[in-house]
């Protein structure tokens, strides 16, 4: 094999300017050459080389020949016989006949194959392209992905067996800058049979890069929508900005259209959808809800949320999910490692059935502080906080609320494993009250908190085995909790493993915990070479004395709480985690989260997780999908209400077969419950899809 290298230590002055004149224009860099055998034609003024010629450029790409002859005059190659040429953006074009400039952006190729790198089997044939600058424009050509049987290196368009699919044109450009190819005037095929003709098709070169176009369609039928189809078109604006415009036709409701809009610029992002429909059943209905938020600098940010609808069943009934609320609020943050300062003002519409608005309560501004200061020594830290609230209603109580916290903090490691955490706190609030039901106008609290936590990993000798028991004290005055102050955000506390050791294991500010309580736990846990294998925490708490706050069934209403607990063992692709709460008198289960994981979300996977809680709800849910092979794959989601005679909740299994260039799926959901105008209905959808020309809804 000659080289380049080798052939200029020839010492022929001739052949050093041979070599020197095949370099890219503007560049110093010779072409990389690589022949058996090189001669030299019309006084030098042409190059020949032959036997397995590369031509190599790693800006332009790399021609392969059985020979390549080079005019020095008009800088121009031209490569015959088995010719390959490989461009950088992965097209690769097999041709008996290649013409050339020395940059390899514009000339003429007859009789080719290309194929599109980025994608396993897209190909194109053609009998004649050319080549100009970054696009190539192709004659009398086929576009498809999938494979045909191979006959010989460059496919005969008259002889070669038509593939499942293929789209036909007379003009076909492939912009290799924006990695897309475009057709005019096309015809789309089956099996070599005309289908359908469009005056023009865009869709990418590469998978990876998004482009405007239209998406697969899907057609179903429901009981609640009775039939539909459903297309949409991706619009790519620019990189900052992109669109999606859906259209959903339903025989028994209308056409409900959608769109949403997606941008980001500097710090500014955000994403805006909306939609409309005039329901043959309900009248007009709509929705919007949007987002955008400005970071001003680091840790400094602002932004706006909105949802709205026309009713409380629109998402429920068009977008597939039912929230108990849709929240409005705008916001101001600014954080740090040691600092916290926030401001928001929300508006909450409530959604559930039988709740009229006018009741709901709205936090008109919220303001948030903290922030902690360090001392001299060593683990020691000063804190502040505060909380600023304003909460209206239409019709009932009003309040105007603020609370500060001042304290000091301190973390002792004594060297010997025992580890102790010690606080101190004074927590103040003042509340201003109208329309109170015990005609309170003003309420204040103040309650000083001391605390101390400590706990000693113990080690097995390997460093295998670790137990560590912990307790903390804290200790109150008692009696803080006055009637004449509402209760807007403690209604709701369940004792678990994530809060037990929490000093006010209240939700919200507007309740606190009372007296001396005492909380103790121990964590075992078992380890492979740093992988946690198995871990198995259990703890509880007592209170000195009653404290009537806490609910029933909340697990911390008696002096000595239920016993909490969480466990999780890791194998492998094997996952189990349970989290539970026993009673503290004969240890029945009061509520127990099981969650059980095998396999690989991209492959072969299997989940089920099952809650149950004392006098409430028992569900277990499913979730899995397997491959058969690699054409064939199913899955399927389930979810069934144990109690009161098992009622199933919702249910939906997935068929899909993947060809090398398509791909179908069919869908069968089932909605076992009804939700106002929303009845359980079961659902069929198809999709299809044509590999390459795109990316899919569901990507």
């Amino acid at each position: 094999m000659i080289k380049p290298a080798q052939l200029l230590l020839g010492s022929l002055a001739s052949l050093s300017f041979c070599f020197s004149s095949l370099a890219f224009a503007g560049e110093d860099k010779p072409f990389g050459l690589e022949a058996k055998n090189i001669s030299y034609l019309e006084n030098g003024d042409v190059i020949e080389a032959s036997g397995t010629v590369k031509v190599k450029s790693d800006k332009y790409g790399l021609v392969e020949a059985d020979t390549v002859r080079y005019y020095h005059k008009n800088e121009h190659i031209i490569a015959t016989g088995n010719v390959v040429f490989t461009t950088p953006e992965g097209l690769v074009t097999r041709s008996h006949h290649i013409e050339l400039d020395q940059n390899f952006k514009t000339g003429l190729v007859k009789s080719l194959n290309m194929r599109l790198g980025k994608y396993e089997n897209a190909h194109l044939t053609a009998e004649s392209a050319k080549l100009e600058n970054n696009k190539v424009y192709l004659e009398n050509a086929l576009y498809s992905a999938c494979p045909i049987p191979k006959q010989d290196d460059v496919a005969n368009l008259d002889t070669a067996p038509a593939p499942v699919w293929q789209i036909r044109s007379d003009n076909i450009v492939i912009d290799k800058e924006k990695e897309s190819v475009t057709y005019k005037d096309m015809w789309f095929d089956i099996y070599g049979q005309p289908v359908f003709w469009l005056p023009w098709l865009r869709h990418p070169a590469n998978p990876n890069k998004a482009v405007s176009g239209i998406l697969p369609p899907s057609v179903g039928t429901s009981g609640n929508r009775g039939q539909e189809i459903e297309t949409s078109f991706y619009w790519r604006q620019d990189k900052h900005n992109d669109a999606m415009l859906n259209a959903r036709y339903m025989t028994k409701r209308g056409l409900l259209l959608t769109g949403e809009q997606r941008f980001i610029r500097n710090s500014t992002s955000g994403v805006i959808r909306a939609g409309i429909i005039d329901d043959d059943k309900l009248d007009t209905r709509n929705f919007i809800d949007g987002s955008v938020e400005h970071v001003i600098k680091e840790g400094l940010r602002a932004g706006i949320n909105v949802q709205s609808s026309s009713d409380d069943t629109f998402y429920d009934d068009f977008l597939g999910f039912n929230p108990n609320f849709l929240e409005s609020n705008i916001y101001a943050e600014d954080t740090s490692l040691t600092h916290y300062f926030g401001l928001k003002s929300t508006y909450f519409r409530d959604m559930r059935s039988g709740q009229p608005s006018n009741f709901t309560p709205q936090p008109l501004l919220q303001g948030d502080f903290n922030k902690k200061f360090k001392t001299s020594r060593e683990g020691e830290e000063v804190f502040v906080s505060g909380n600023l609230l304003t909460l209206d209603r239409e019709i009932g109580t009003d309040v105007n609320r603020l609370i500060a916290s001042v304290g000091w903090q301190k973390h002792i490691n004594t060297g010997g494993g025992n580890l102790f955490d010690l606080q101190a706190q004074v927590n103040g609030a003042l509340y201003n009250i109208h329309n109170n039901p015990t005609t309170k106008e003003w309420e204040e609290r103040l309650v000083p908190e001391v605390s101390a936590m400590w706990q000693n990993p113990f080690i097995s000798p390997g460093g295998k085995h670790t137990i560590t028991p912990m307790t903390k004290v804290i200790a109150s005055p008692t009696g803080n909790n006055s009637r004449d102050i509402p209760n807007e955000e403690s209604v709701f506390f369940e004792l678990d493993a994530s809060n037990i050791f929490d000093n006010n294991r209240f939700a919200g500010n507007d309740r606190v915990e009372n007296g001396l309580r005492v909380i103790y736990g121990v964590e075992n846990t078992w380890t492979r070479n740093f992988n946690r294998l198995f871990s198995l925490f259990v703890g509880q708490s007592y209170r000195a004395f009653d404290d009537n706050n806490f609910a029933a069934n909340s697990g911390a209403a008696t002096k000595f709480s239920d016993w909490v607990g969480q466990a999780r063992a890791q194998s492998g692709i094997f996952t189990l985690s349970n989290r539970f709460r026993l009673d503290n008198n004969n240890l029945s289960p009061r509520r127990v989260d099981t969650f059980v994981t095998a396999g690989n979300l991209d492959s072969n996977y299997l989940g089920v997780a099952h809650t149950f809680l004392d006098d409430g709800p028992e569900e277990i849910r499913t979730n899995a999908q397997l491959e058969l092979n690699k054409k064939w794959s199913v899955a399927g989601q389930w979810q069934q209400n144990l109690n009161t005679g098992g009622k199933l909740l919702g249910a939906q299994g997935k068929l899909t077969y993947t060809h090398c260039c398509y791909k179908v799926s069919f869908v069968v959901k089932r909605r076992g419950f009804e939700n106002r105008n929303v009845n359980s209905s079961t659902d069929y959808l198809i999709n299809f899809e044509l590999l390459s020309l795109g990316r899919s809804r569901e990507q």
